[in-house]
């Protein structure tokens, strides 16, 4: 079953948003929680309505959505499912249609839980089977280098912690961990992340602001990708 799904939004696999003026700037959205129906997915499906909505932008956006497809989990993991150097067919093909995507993509959209302190396993079981060696960061000798430069990247995380809390106590490893130690590691840019808390104490009018926020995100997001396409002739 493919991973690229819609979320409430009737969006099609893939769907071309563009006015037919050239290459379109490619968006993947993520959704790393491992329950469908979560905020996480409502918050998704607000930047997606928005961005399908959004006529200054020329994009094609296609949906990850861990709910759905889980991450293919291997009980005794080869060393070879790590690395892509020497081609793909070794991978699965999930993880191959994955990585074709995330690797073609210009700007990467994540929506996660914080759970325990930072992201949700089924996320992590994504970044561990996808950003792999050879293909999202190769070793220039004894110094990894990232090999997507280009993309950005913006996340929104939801939790219950208060953000003093979470800033003291778990350093905010949530989004350390995925803008440091992921995405800067192969080269991919963060913007500025967004986190909704706390969530379970939420009302309504709290939750429609949150919604509101995103929306927001993705007009700006819309408009930096639209600038990029001109600045880079596409």
């Amino acid at each position: 079953m493919s991973s690229m799904n819609t979320v409430s939004t009737q969006m099609s696999e893939g769907q071309d948003l563009s006015d037919g003026g050239g290459r379109p700037m490619r968006i993947v959205v993520i959704i790393g929680h491992p329950i469908p129906g979560s905020l996480s997915h409502a918050l998704a499906a607000r930047y997606v309505a928005e961005l399908h909505g959004e006529s200054r932008a020329d994009v094609m956006i296609s949906v990850i959505d861990l709910a759905e497809t889980r991450v293919p989990m291997h009980v005794h993991p080869a060393r070879e499912q790590l690395r892509a150097k020497a081609g793909r067919d070794h991978l699965d093909p999930q993880v191959r249609a994955w990585l074709e995507t995330v690797e073609r993509a210009d700007h990467l959209v994540w929506f996660f839980p914080q759970w325990w302190g930072t992201y949700p396993a089924v996320l992590k079981a994504f970044i561990d089977s996808v950003f792999l060696s050879g293909v999202a960061f190769v070793y220039d000798e004894k110094l990894p280098k990232g090999l997507w430069g280009g993309k950005t990247s913006r996340a929104f995380a939801t939790m219950d912690s208060p953000k003093w809390w979470n800033s003291m106590w778990y350093r905010n490893a949530m989004m350390s961990s995925l803008n440091r130690a992921v995405l800067r590691y192969v080269g991919v840019k963060p913007l500025p992340s967004s986190v909704f808390t706390p969530v379970r104490s939420s009302e309504p009018k709290v939750r429609t602001r949150w919604l509101l926020q995103v929306a927001e995100r993705a007009r700006v997001d819309a408009r930096l990708l639209e600038r990029r396409r001109n600045r880079l002739g596409r």
